[in-house]
């Protein structure tokens, strides 16, 4: 088996259902399994997943135990030599997964370079383009969290013409960055390709994130250990997330603002954390009053989100 699919659930039955489609019809140069970790979902799910698609490896949980933890069940069930963690609301379209299966696998892909002996060979762990459902290209890596990317980010400097082109924001959203292969710190986990090994010896995700920033803590000790992270714009995924809603977008902010505070405390030390939180408390003051000018909704969410910084 060359590649284990691995897709936690909850409540999407219609979205997964397309997901599945998408998985068998796109793919085909691949000898994979697709397993599907259902976080107690109350939709039908279940019953879709077992009558529509009976080749897929199902596991059922008693309740949502979150996204890192379910992906780790189900990679301890998988006997691919390559994992792919795949949202459930996501398409693959263009033989994205054929085409970046191909890339990763090859041995020339990760020969070393002519000062290296073999025993460095690059390991890595690889994301792809994501579009949105208009088909505009969806941010989806960057470069871990220091106090200054973040206070970028809080102040909007990012944001700026020429000076955005100079940084390396913890996000990157500058859309031309996303039509050329770069090396990144970290790729969304909406869609991350690595080496079962590779995952193994890192111990998988942190548990301790329920949703959101997992991928980061996990690249980040990816690299720890040598591994490569890189974003390949080969191919292309479809990422209907839940941003799309205010719900959506509320529920990432807060869990953006989380999980930075989660990665600060495991890897920072505690001065950091403290001017991190003054950065967010900044930063959230600034949107709330602009959003309370154009989008009151999105306002709101960022008084929620100021409010879960503890």
């Amino acid at each position: 088996m060359q590649l284990s699919i691995i897709i936690p659930s909850f409540n999407t039955k219609e979205l997964l259902k397309r997901c599945l489609n998408s998985i068998f019809k796109e793919t085909f140069k691949v000898s994979f399994e697709v397993i599907v970790v259902d976080n107690n979902s109350k939709d039908g799910s279940i019953e879709m997943v077992k009558k529509d698609f009976p080749q897929v490896r199902f596991i059922q949980l008693k309740e949502n135990i979150g996204y890192g933890k379910a992906n780790n069940m189900g990679a301890r069930k998988s006997q691919g030599k390559w994992l792919l963690f795949l949202n459930s609301d996501t398409q693959i379209l263009d033989r994205a997964i054929d085409k970046i299966f191909k890339q990763v696998s090859s041995d020339k892909f990760h020969q070393p370079k002519a000062d290296q002996p073999m025993a460095e060979a690059t390991s890595l762990a690889v994301g792809c383009q994501l579009l949105n459902v208009d088909g505009s290209i969806q941010p989806s890596a960057g470069y871990f969290p220091t106090l200054c990317r973040v206070w970028q980010t809080m102040i909007f400097i990012d944001d700026l013409p020429f000076i955005r082109d100079l940084l390396r924001p913890y996000q990157q959203t500058r859309k031309s960055f996303y039509i050329k292969k770069h090396e990144v710190d970290w790729v969304t986990g909406a869609f991350l390709i690595v080496k079962k090994d590779d995952f193994e010896t890192v111990g998988g995700f942190d548990e301790s994130y329920f949703m959101y920033a997992e991928e980061v803590d996990f690249c980040f000790r990816l690299k720890q250990n040598g591994v490569k992270v890189l974003y390949l714009p080969i191919g292309k995924v479809v990422h209907k997330k839940g941003g799309s809603s205010i719900n959506g977008f509320e529920a990432a902010i807060i869990g953006e603002y989380k999980g930075l505070i989660s990665f600060f405390k495991k890897y920072k030390p505690k001065w950091q954390l403290t001017v991190l939180k003054i950065g967010m408390v900044f930063g959230a003051l600034l949107r709330i009053v602009l959003f309370g000018i154009i989008d009151w909704r999105k306002g709101v969410a960022y008084e929620k989100a100021l409010k879960s910084i503890d």
